[in-house]
C-alpha cells in the first residue's frame, strides 16, 4: 500500500497516446484505474488530463533550467508528487518568484540566475 509509482503512471499515458484504438485506449486506462488506490485516483485523473490538481504554481522555466541528474531507478509515487506540488502551491510572498528570498533557499535547488529569454509558468 505504497502508492503507484509516477513512472507507471507515465508508462500508461505514453501507451494510451501511442495507440489509435479506442477500445485499448480505455482497457488500457481501466487497467490502470483498478490498480490506483482509491485515494489517489483523482489526482492520476488530473495528471492524465495534463493539469494539476492545485492549478497553476507560479514556477517558471527559470527555475527548472539547471538539469538534474535522474534517479538511478523510479520511486516517486503520485502521492508524493502531489504532496510536493501542494506544498510548492502553499509558497506565498516574494520568494514566489526568482528574484525574491526564498521557497528553495535550504530546500537544495539553486536560485536560478537572470535571464533574458522568456519565463513561461506553470
Amino acid at each position: 500500500m505504497g502508492g503507484m509509482v509516477l513512472e507507471e503512471l507515465a508508462e500508461v499515458s505514453a501507451r494510451v497516446a501511442a495507440t489509435s484504438s479506442r477500445s485499448r485506449k480505455t482497457e488500457l486506462l481501466a487497467e490502470l484505474f483498478a490498480r490506483t488506490e482509491p485515494a489517489e485516483l483523482p489526482v492520476v485523473i488530473a495528471y492524465l488530463s495534463g493539469r494539476l490538481p492545485q492549478g497553476r504554481l507560479g514556477v517558471g522555466w527559470r527555475v527548472l533550467r539547471e538539469p538534474v541528474a535522474p534517479a538511478e531507478r523510479a520511486s516517486l509515487t503520485v502521492g508524493q508528487v502531489d504532496a510536493a506540488f501542494t506544498e510548492l502551491a502553499a509558497v506565498k510572498g516574494r520568494g514566489r518568484r526568482p528574484g525574491g528570498g526564498g521557497w528553495w533557499r535550504g530546500s537544495g535547488v539553486r536560485r536560478p540566475r537572470r535571464s533574458s529569454g522568456s519565463c513561461t509558468g506553470w
